[in-house]
């Protein structure tokens, strides 16, 4: 750095920072701090955007402190801190799971007539619902409104509702649903998601549809976690009619089957006793270039075992094994049930030898 002749100005060495701190998937902080000490050594004078990235590279190593020491050497220097200062600390709380100290800091910028901002608020949002406090969370949603800083957006109530969904508080959830939506804002793909997979969980698969209607006839297009979570609902409870016009309602809306999707609906097929039918979709989800994995392969095996179709079970193992896919003790196991129903003694001695 001291061969370059004259030096860059502060405001290229920011961008320099900032684009170091974006590297995925591991920023290295500390690279950004070892430059800035060098800068400070050369002279070049830092200004608050600089500094804000420094507390922000402590603050992401988890020196919070040292963050706090770049905020009164912020000070020191002149400037005066703003928001993004106090969230970048807020954050830091929040990511070494010191929420109270992020609560107490909140009231303190509050009192010093500073203005929170979706930032400061998605921060702490994030750190309530990851210890488990929706009393908190509703608490803070209610101060939000009647400060009237920020309003509440629908990343804010997802988090909320997720929260509530988690602890499998599904009234609580749902009253914020529908305050959200009488409030005019729209929920989206990843809260509607969040109902529909509650519902499935508590076997309530009419109401998980109707959420699902609900979100499509607001023009919102699921996407394959949403089509499979309501999928793998509707097979568990043996609605296959409407499982089959969910999946012609998928390829309708151009949303392409995955792995887990053909595996749903496998098992769907076998636990109603259509092996025959889910030999169809196993092949079709080769066909269509989808690489079976071992649950796949398993459920379809159990299937022929339970019938007694061994050799339909053996060649399916075979091509288990061609196409790279290790069998586990659950292979074995559905095996040794299926030789030992045909009461095919040498095989079972067979396989539990390789066992």
């Amino acid at each position: 750095m001291k061969l370059i002749s004259p030096l860059p100005g502060i405001i290229d060495f920011n961008m320099l920072f900032s684009t170091i701190c974006k590297i995925k998937p591991h920023p290295p902080f500390s690279t950004v701090i070892s430059l800035y000490r060098q800068l400070h050594f050369l002279g070049v004078r830092p200004d608050d955007y600089s500094l804000n990235i420094l507390a922000n590279c402590y603050c992401r190593l988890n020196f919070v402190d040292f963050g706090f020491s770049v905020l009164a050497n912020t000070i020191k220097l002149g400037f005066k801190p703003n928001i993004v200062s106090f969230n970048t600390l807020i954050n830091g709380f929040v990511h070494t799971h010191q929420l109270d100290k992020a609560v107490h800091l909140l009231d303190k910028i509050l009192r010093l007539g500073f203005l929170p901002d979706k930032v400061t608020y998605g921060s702490m949002f994030k750190g309530l619902r990851r210890s488990g406090d929706n009393a908190g969370a509703l608490k803070l949603l209610r101060n939000m409104e009647s400060y009237g800083h920020f309003m509440p957006n629908v990343v804010i109530y997802h988090t909320i509702i997720d929260g509530l969904l988690k602890d499998q508080l599904l009234p609580q959830a749902l009253r914020l649903f529908k305050e959200m939506k009488v409030k005019g804002i729209s929920p989206n793909v990843d809260t509607y998601y969040t109902l529909i997979d509650m519902y499935c969980k508590e076997g309530k698969v009419g109401e998980a549809r109707d959420i699902f209607m609900n979100m499509t006839n607001t023009g919102l297009v699921p996407d394959i976690i949403t089509y499979n979570t309501l999928l793998d609902g509707y097979y568990s409870h043996g609605e296959m009619d409407e499982a089959e016009k969910l999946m012609h309602l998928m390829v309708k809306d151009g949303c392409k089957p995955d792995v887990i999707t053909f595996s749903i609906l496998i098992i769907g097929y076998c636990k109603g006793g259509m092996v025959d039918e889910a030999l169809a979709i196993f092949e079709s989800m080769i066909s269509q270039g989808q690489i079976p994995d071992i649950i796949s392969y398993n459920v379809l095996l159990d299937g022929y075992c339970l019938r007694g179709q061994m050799d339909e079970a053996e060649n399916l193992v075979a091509l288990m094994i061609k196409h790279g896919c290790k069998s586990n003790i659950i292979t074995f196991n559905t095996l040794i049930k299926g030789y030992c129903k045909c009461k095919n003694i040498i095989a079972y001695n067979i396989i539990s030898k390789t066992m």
